[in-house]
């Protein structure tokens, strides 16, 4: 019985050289083309805030106490909105009554909710509303009004 070893034929140095060559351009173009994208993309500076449109409450309403105030705001960015923000604090005594933050991803949002108001001691007390908008860009936006709460 006779052992045979298989017999290899040396590959050619030249073969060797071209496989390298068309290596190295097909990685040299991928980098091209990625260079390319990442430049398109550099060329859209976002310096402008996102827009806000307050539709309820109108600016120096009033409420009663034990009602609900309906905060509804329309929100658009020529990007990307990141985040946005609701305060409603008590002018007599700068308490909170009211805050929401939300991480956000879209070119508009509109955001609505309610919130039942506090009894307040006086007859008449001033409420602020604070919104805030973020795009991803860093640049943001706010819009402060008051509203008036009565006793019923």
């Amino acid at each position: 019985m006779e052992i045979t070893t298989p017999v290899y034929k040396p590959i050619s140095p030249l073969i060797i050289y071209f496989k390298m060559k068309i290596k190295i351009i097909a990685i040299l173009l991928f980098g091209i083309f990625i260079h390319s994208c990442d430049k398109d993309d550099e060329a859209k500076i976002d310096s402008e805030g996102p827009e806000m449109n307050l539709i309820k409450p109108n600016p120096d309403s009033t409420y009663f106490s034990l009602t609900n105030l309906p905060v509804v705001v329309n929100i658009t960015e020529n990007d990307q909105l990141h985040s946005m923000a609701v305060k409603i604090s008590r002018d007599k005594d700068s308490s909170i009554v009211f805050s929401k933050h939300t991480h956000l991803h879209y070119q508009s949002y509109l955001y609505e909710t309610s919130m039942l108001l506090p009894v307040v001691e006086d007859s008449l007390e001033l409420f602020t509303i604070e919104l805030l908008a973020t795009d991803h860009a860093g640049n943001s936006n706010s819009k402060t009004i008051n509203v008036r709460v009565k006793n019923n």
